[in-house]
C-alpha cells in the first residue's frame, strides 16, 4: 500500500506496509546510507533521526513514523561532492572504519549538536553510546565529533595532524632481545613473519562442555 512519510523535509510515498520496519523501508525507497543493525535494536546501525531523536529504524515501524519527520544523511547536503561539517570531520580523523556505522554515528552527532553546540568529551561519548562499533576504540569519533562542533561554531580549525604511524621498517633495525636471528625481516618481498616455538599451555577437553556458551579448556604444563 502507499503511506506517506517525510524523509529529508520532503513528503514521499512508499510502496510498504506499516508493518514493514523503517529501516526496510527507507533502504527500499533508495535510502542506502541507512544499515540493518539487528532485529533487536542493539547495534545501533540502522539510526535515523526521527524529529531530531536518534532511533533505531531496524526495530521501528512504517506505521509508526507517519507523521514524523524522518532524517538520513542522504539530507545533509543537496548536491554531490558536498559534504556537511560533521560529514568533513569524520572524514579528516579518519573515524570512518569500515563506514558501516559511519551513517548513524554521523546523525548521532548532529543531534547532539543541535542541542548542545559546545559538548565536552564526555558529551560525545555518551552520545556514540548507542552504536556498537567492534572496529573502532572510538578515539576518532569522539574526536570528529569535537572537531564537527568546532566548525559548526564557525571556528578557525586548524589541519588534523592525527597520529604518529611508525614505519614498519624500524622493527628491522632493532636486534632480537635474546641476542638470536629471529627478527622479522619487513624488508624483504615475503609477508610471511616466523615466530620462535612457544609451549601449548591450553588445549580443549576431548567431551567439550559449553560454560556460558564458551568451550571449556584444560590447563596444562
Amino acid at each position: 500500500m502507499d503511506i506517506s512519510l517525510t524523509i529529508n523535509g520532503k513528503q514521499q510515498t512508499l510502496n510498504t506496509s506499516p508493518t514493514d520496519t523503517l529501516m526496510h523501508a527507507l533502504r527500499q525507497a533508495g535510502y542506502f546510507s541507512v544499515r540493518f543493525g539487528s532485529s533487536d535494536g542493539q547495534t545501533g546501525a540502522a539510526a535515523v533521526l526521527v524529529d531530531g531523536r536518534l532511533v533505531n529504524s531496524d526495530v521501528m515501524l512504517v506505521g509508526q513514523a507517519v507523521g514524523h519527520s524522518i532524517e538520513t544523511v542522504e539530507g545533509l547536503t543537496h548536491a554531490v561532492g558536498d559534504l556537511h561539517p560533521i560529514q568533513k570531520a569524520f572524514m579528516e580523523t579518519g573515524a570512518i572504519q569500515s563506514g558501516y556505522s559511519t551513517p548513524a554515528m554521523i546523525l548521532a552527532t548532529k543531534a547532539l549538536l543541535e542541542k548542545n553546540p559546545n559538548p565536552t568529551e564526555a558529551d560525545a561519548r555518551e552520545a556514540l553510546s548507542g552504536i556498537l562499533c567492534r572496529e573502532t576504540g572510538y578515539v576518532k569519533p569522539v574526536e570528529a565529533v569535537l572537531r564537527a562542533a568546532a566548525y559548526l561554531r564557525g571556528e578557525d580549525v586548524p589541519p588534523y595532524e592525527g597520529p604518529q604511524i611508525v614505519d614498519a621498517t624500524y622493527f628491522a633495525e632493532m636486534p632480537p632481545a635474546d641476542g638470536s636471528d629471529d627478527t622479522p625481516d619487513f624488508s624483504g618481498g615475503s609477508s610471511e613473519i616466523r615466530n620462535p616455538k612457544s609451549e601449548t599451555l591450553t588445549k580443549p577437553q576431548v567431551d567439550i562442555k559449553l560454560t556460558s556458551g564458551v568451550p571449556e579448556t584444560a590447563v596444562v604444563g
